[in-house]
């Protein structure tokens, strides 16, 4: 089978990337899935493109003539799905379409019902039901044997039955990057200055309560071995030295991030690295060994500077956790960055400003301020529907860039100048 994997990135630029806190990356997603197609013997091709901008995907389209299309799906980037399903379908009627990621996973009738719908939404995790699909790709009747699927039959969905995601992550292949050119991502400037750059992913799942994330509630680890065989075979083959690992918190387990750790010191591993962690979980030892092992960032996702609404958002630690964490981090060299949310359901313009407040007092190397977004498919989501706590937009990209979530004692302007104001404020000392 000829299958084109295309990642709809909602940057309008020449350089055609997907820019997180770390920099810019490929879609790993798609590269895990990529890496086990082509071990099956599946010809695989990845494409970066813009949303919007079919240009940016419709004329390799024409060129390859895949067999089937798939796409990862996210609520800020499903609208542009749609259209490219539409656009593609009109050219090749009889290509098959497929989705995977969080918003089709968890809005499937809704999906499924539109014009443009695509011909399968995998549920989950796809790795292993891919890989079985694929294989009967050609017989069409038999893809209801395979677990995990939500299959539009004529005006019909039809569910598979569950499908448990992966549970011994080493014996998953390494992401393909072979499908990319490392070099065309680069990390976000102040975070590392070496290319090439890639990202790790050492867990899945969520490990806390936070009940406005997308993420799976089971969390299943990579051991610290095959962790570094990562790292090896990136440096070996990609020549890659700068990593971000994007678990949720590296420190959640710290014998394994030890592990890494000594690992990486002791091997001489040339290799700089950023990543995100818990307040609650940071301790000086760690700190200075992760100092010596490469560490060069950490990410802290601090929420807010008002505890009403740090409890709000599920976390799991104080106002002085946060300033204890930050100002341990800065004592060990390791540049800190602060998340802080604006919008939170319950929070009053004031207490918003004391958080724009609050990010000013930390030594923080970099803040990011996001707004409050619940995504379509989350428990918080559901929940907001229900309540009286705030209005959700219906047009909402759900981007965190943009208001999708107005509380009950803010408006839409006070959003924006919040936004507004914590960019001159934090910039401005």
């Amino acid at each position: 089978m000829k299958i084109q994997l295309i990642h709809l990135n909602l940057l309008n630029r020449k350089r055609i990337v997907n820019r997180n806190f770390a920099g810019e990356q490929p879609c790993l997603p798609l590269l895990y899935l990529a890496a086990g197609l082509q071990i099956d013997g599946h010809e695989v091709e990845y494409i970066e493109a813009v949303a919007g901008k079919p240009e940016t995907y419709m004329p390799q389209f024409a060129i390859s003539q895949p067999d089937c299309v798939g796409f990862t799906s996210y609520a800020a980037n499903w609208k542009h799905n749609t259209d490219a399903i539409g656009a593609m379908r009109a050219s090749r009627p009889k290509t098959t379409f497929i989705v995977g990621g969080f918003h089709a996973s968890h809005n499937t009738e809704s999906i499924l019902h539109n014009d443009s719908a695509p011909d399968v939404v995998f549920a989950g995790e796809a790795e292993e039901s891919i890989r079985e699909w694929a294989k009967i790709f050609d017989y069409r009747s038999s893809w209801i044997n395979v677990a995990g699927l939500y299959i539009k039959q004529d005006r019909e969905i039809v569910f598979t039955g569950e499908r448990r995601p992966p549970t011994d992550l080493d014996k998953l292949p390494f992401p393909a990057w072979e499908l990319v050119d490392p070099f065309r991502y680069r990390p976000a400037p102040g975070y590392s200055s070496r290319k090439p750059h890639a990202s790790i992913v050492g867990s899945r799942g969520a490990n806390n309560g936070l009940n406005c994330s997308t993420l799976p509630s089971e969390t299943r680890l990579r051991s610290a071995e095959h962790i570094l065989e990562e790292i090896n075979w990136l440096n070996r083959y990609h020549n890659v030295k700068d990593i971000y690992f994007i678990d949720e918190s590296i420190l959640y387990f710290p014998e394994r991030t030890q592990g890494i750790c000594e690992s990486v010191i002791s091997r001489k591993i040339d290799l700089t690295w950023v990543a995100n962690t818990s307040v609650a979980e940071v301790k000086p030892e760690i700190l200075k060994l992760m100092h010596r092992a490469g560490c060069k960032q950490l990410l802290f996702r601090l929420g807010s500077g008002v505890q009403k609404n740090l409890d709000t958002l599920g976390k799991e630690f104080t106002i002085e956790q946060s300033r204890s964490a930050v100002r341990m981090t800065n004592d060990t060299k390791i540049l800190a960055h602060g998340v802080f949310t604006l919008g939170i359901p319950g929070e009053t313009f004031d207490e918003a400003i004391r958080t724009i407040e609050f990010a000013r007092s930390l030594n923080l190397r970099h803040s990011t301020f996001e707004y409050f977004t619940p995504y379509p498919g989350t428990a918080i989501y559901e929940k907001l529907i229900e309540s009286n706590s705030g209005l959700i937009l219906p047009d909402s990209s759900f981007d965190t860039e943009t208001p999708s979530f107005i509380p009950k004692d803010m408006t839409i302007e006070n959003m924006i100048n919040l936004k507004i104001s914590s960019r001159k404020r934090f910039h401005i000392k």
